[in-house]
């Protein structure tokens, strides 16, 4: 994973930029998300319970033109969610979210994003990673996420404190 990006807070920063998710009180130090080494693969029954009405902040493992990308996503009851993405564009879309069988899919009408992106979920310490689908739920290759979330209203596990 580049170094060259931090999140600090709920803010994620690059060498020439600051992206969004910006919560002033929590200004702790901390260093991108690192692959998690153990965890609970969730069922599609802990997803739905974990994830309904709430926003998750978190990041990619990824960067979009040479800057971090961070992101946002609102989980209604009624199965709609509202996306933010942060990083050298900004933008804010609609979509839906599904269960099916143990995988989270998202669906969007917008060119930005793929028509569908599928999810197994492993949640380490209050963090939840998501590995695209199909995948052995194993814990082979952790380090190969795609994205990290976690709950808007925590501090997140799974980005430690520089040291």
């Amino acid at each position: 994973m580049p170094s060259q990006y931090f999140v600090i807070g709920k803010c994620v920063f690059g060498i020439l930029i600051g992206a969004a998710l910006c919560t002033p009180a929590h200004a702790q130090a901390t260093r991108m998300a690192e692959a998690p080494t153990e965890g609970k693969w969730l069922s599609g029954k802990e997803i739905i319970d974990e994830y309904t009405d709430s926003t998750q902040t978190g990041m990619y493992s990824w960067m979009k033109n040479n800057a971090p990308v961070s992101f946002s996503e609102t989980h209604f009851d009624n199965a709609i969610t509202t996306y933010n993405e942060f990083g050298k564009e900004d933008f804010t879309i609609k979509g839906v979210w599904i269960i099916k069988k143990d995988v989270i899919c998202y669906y969007y009408r917008d060119s930005r994003m793929n028509a569908e992106n599928c999810f197994l979920v492993l949640k380490s310490g209050n963090c939840y990673y998501h590995y695209s689908a199909p995948r052995a739920k194993d814990f082979k290759d952790l380090e190969n996420w795609n994205s990290v979330g976690y709950d808007a209203k925590q501090t997140p596990s799974c980005v430690p404190p520089i040291s």
